[in-house]
């Protein structure tokens, strides 16, 4: 059998491959000694090992993370994210949930916006938590597909209520905020108008203000956004946890905060929102037309 014989017959069988030539050609000029078998052998070990690893990367690079490796026939699990399978499938529905709320927000005009955050504000002037608070963390809203925070704004600047909003900075990445307090030399409801804008066009306290940085203890009331909510008060954020990690420190050490989602009546999700342990759970959400509170303000 010549060797080109071979190599058809070796390759339809599904056993050929590069050591396997070697081999093959070896032996077909008569150089098939044992010697060379133990030779070729240890050779395509360390070839296939080689080739064998390349092709493992290969599919890592079009595999999500913490899948498994299938597209190879290899089950090896990957978690380089730090989370557990099941933290991974929270990440996904969260995903799915973002997707299906922005677009009912899109569908909102402007004048929707406009009656239905005033709504909002309505229902939270009239709680004893708001009417009682000194201190306010309140929120710059986006300038379009979120609640527009301007009449609270007057509302608390009116009744003489220290606010402070938030400050992302400049480091998005790292995704921390402090909350400023605002100190104003008249009493200018409009007095964000005038603000830098951050990567969002969302305003945020100019240098040029005395920088008073809220810290646990310092907030009578929190005011929160969200993408979405759902009927047990959890909170569905934009995805960066700016304030689930300003809200833990804030609480630390059983500090109490009173917290109150508000949103449009396109944010309620209809659904569990699902949730990881670091989410933060809100005292009560108010929507346009009712307000929820959860089970443990309740109790």
């Amino acid at each position: 059998m010549t060797l080109h014989a071979l190599i058809f017959e070796q390759r339809h069988a599904r056993i050929i491959s590069w050591p396997g030539h070697i081999l093959l050609f070896l032996r077909h000029i008569g150089l098939g000694s044992r010697r060379t078998n133990e030779v070729a052998g240890a050779f395509g070990a360390h070839f296939m090992l080689f080739w064998g690893l390349l092709a493992i990367r290969a599919c890592e690079s079009f595999v999500p993370r913490g899948a498994p490796l299938s597209c190879c026939g290899i089950s090896v699990a990957r978690n380089m994210s730090g989370l557990e399978p099941s933290s991974l499938h929270v990440v996904t529905r969260k995903k799915e949930c973002r997707k299906k709320i922005r677009d009912a927000i899109k569908a909102l005009t402007f004048e929707d916006i406009q009656s239905q955050s005033q709504c909002v504000w309505d229902r939270l002037v009239d709680l004893p938590a708001y009417k009682t608070a000194k201190s306010i963390g309140l929120f710059l809203s986006m300038p379009m597909g979120e609640i527009n925070t301007d009449p609270i704004l007057n509302h608390a600047v009116k009744h003489g209520k220290d606010i402070y909003v938030p400050e992302v900075g400049m480091n998005f990445e790292s995704a921390q905020m402090e909350l400023i307090k605002v100190i104003l030399e008249t009493q200018d409801p409009t007095f964000h108008k005038s603000w830098p804008t951050n990567r969002w066009s969302i305003p945020e306290p100019p240098p040029d203000m005395p920088r008073v940085a809220a810290k646990p203890g310092d907030l009578d009331l929190l005011v929160v956004p969200g993408l979405g909510f759902d009927e047990n008060c959890n909170r569905l954020g934009q995805g960066k946890g700016y304030y689930d990690r300003f809200i833990a420190r804030m609480t630390a050490g059983d500090t109490v905060l009173p917290l109150v989602g508000v949103a449009l009546a396109a944010q309620w999700t209809g659904l569990d929102i699902p949730v990881n342990s670091y989410d933060k759970q809100m005292d009560m959400v108010i929507f346009p037309s009712r307000i929820i509170v959860s089970e443990r303000t309740q109790h």
